[in-house]
Order: C-alpha cells, then structure tokens, then sequence
C-alpha cells in the first residue's frame, strides 16, 4: 500500500518536471503563463479543477519566494500577502501569455523591489538647515 501511495505522491511531481531547455527549473515555473492565466479563468468560474491548480502554482510561488527570501534576507513581497502577489503575477500572465512563469515571477517581485511604488511612503523631509 506505501509503495502505490509513494508513486501516487510522485507521479505529479514527474509530470511537473522541468522543461529541457529550462535551464534547472522544476515544477510550475517552468510552464507557459497561459496556462496560469486559464487556471485563474477556472478557478474564478468556480472550477474545482482551476482552483486546485492555481493552489498549485501559488505554492510553487511561495516556495520560490521563500528559498530567495533566505538565500538574501530579504522580504521579496515587501508585506505584500502571498495571495496579492498571485493576483499580480496572474495578471502579468495574462498580459504576456507566451512567458514562463518564473520569468513573470521575477518581473513582478522587481516590480515590488521598485521605489516608486504607488504605496510607499514619501521620503521623509529633510529638516532645513536655515540660520537665525
């Protein structure tokens, strides 16, 4: 019974494998972001099918965001919840269906990375320096 348990457990992760060209990328990064962009289309239907499959593509985020989050101590999302960050790299794919979706990823976590994001704060104001 372990033994059928195991292949049952391992069967979806050969078939999420990496790419040849995929430069040692493994699971969901290495797919087309059309298809992320048509597991959200299901998945907002309602699809149980398109739900678990954005689950799937949401944990390969996660744990690519959280290996580069100890490799470089840093917050990659910025506070940012995960689920906000899907949406964004959804979006993006949906925008550019012919990228994979670890580049969508890094185009969106650089996004993050930026200072002029629409909800950071202002630079705080430098007292003046004026003499009486």
């Amino acid at each position: 019974m372990r033994r059928h348990l195991a292949g049952l457990v391992l069967l979806p992760l050969a078939a999420s494998a990496a790419a040849p060209d995929a430069g040692g990328l493994v699971g969901f990064g290495v797919k087309r972001c059309e298809a992320l962009a048509a597991a959200a289309r299901s998945a907002d239907r309602g699809e149980d099918t398109g739900i678990l499959e954005l689950r799937r593509y949401a944990d390969w985020i996660a744990g690519f965001v959280s290996g580069v989050n100890l490799a470089t101590g840093d917050d990659l999302l910025r506070n940012l919840q995960l689920d906000g960050a899907v949406r964004r790299i959804t979006l993006h794919c949906a925008d550019h269906p012919g990228e994979d979706v670890f580049t969508a990823v890094r185009t969106v976590l650089r996004s993050l990375q930026a200072p002029e994001r629409d909800d950071a704060p202002p630079p705080a104001a430098k007292p003046s320096a004026t003499k009486h």
